[in-house]
């Protein structure tokens, strides 16, 4: 209902131009059934807990808001066809409460956008959403900042910035944690038999250069973006599905 309601998202709007966090207890959230049920549900658990995940959830909506209206009912009427026992939505919410960083739920949303408007099939979109959930947001900030390739990078927001992103990272180890999320795939080159044995005696590093495979592509590409820039959308028109 929240997704195939304009009603809906221009409260979430509005309430995301005040300020989310002072508005989480409003009686006026009631009006969005999911949040009204993420509060029943948990009203015998931690009121932390319970203000986290309804806020997780409005972030995630909020990322929906300049997709039309008829672009999601012809989406959510897709579903009806595709999945009638509502597990996308059954996943979504369990991710959703997983989340670690309120971010990770604005970047969630972002993917969920473009699966929205067929750009993303439904297997990438949960591998992305389940390394965004898993990954520390500092290396998912930084691949962003590596590997992104549409021209016009969208800002991030400094302050947000210095609170998740530690500046100590190496490259090495930003490469090693992409490599565990298995976002990246390194081409390994052994330049010598010299330094072949030295590596299997443990006093060498293979090397290789780093690159995305699809999975990262889709990550670094759809985690961050301007909806409403006419560079992304000229790219988004001609992108393959991943």
């Amino acid at each position: 209902m929240a997704i195939g309601s304009q009603e809906i998202i221009d409260l979430v709007k509005e309430y995301a131009e005040m300020g989310l966090d002072e508005f989480m207890e409003d009686d006026i959230l009631k009006n969005i059934p999911l949040l009204n049920t993420i509060g029943a549900f948990y009203k015998f658990g931690n009121t932390l807990r319970e203000r986290k995940i309804k806020l997780n959830v409005l972030r995630f909506l909020q990322q929906l808001e300049h997709i039309d209206l008829e672009e999601r009912q012809a989406f959510l009427e897709k579903l009806n066809n595709e999945d009638q026992s509502g597990r996308i939505f059954e996943q979504l919410m369990l991710l959703l409460e997983k989340l670690d960083e309120t971010v990770k739920a604005e970047m969630l949303g972002n993917l969920f956008r473009i699966y929205i408007v067929g750009k993303l099939s439904r297997h990438t979109f949960f591998r992305c959403c389940a390394i965004v959930e898993r990954a520390y947001i500092a290396d998912l900030i930084l691949a962003y900042q590596r590997f992104y390739y549409i021209i016009g990078k969208q800002s991030i927001d400094q302050t947000i910035y210095n609170s998740l992103v530690d500046s100590s990272i190496q490259l090495s180890d930003l490469n090693y944690n992409l490599m565990n999320l298995g976002i990246i795939s390194k081409d390994l080159k052994l330049l010598t038999l010299e330094f072949k044995m030295k590596h299997d005696l443990g006093e060498g590093e293979l090397y290789g250069k780093s690159s995305l495979n699809y999975v990262g592509r889709a990550i670094v590409t759809y985690i961050i973006y301007d909806y409403n820039s006419e560079r992304f959308r000229s790219y988004l028109n001609q992108a393959i599905v991943l």
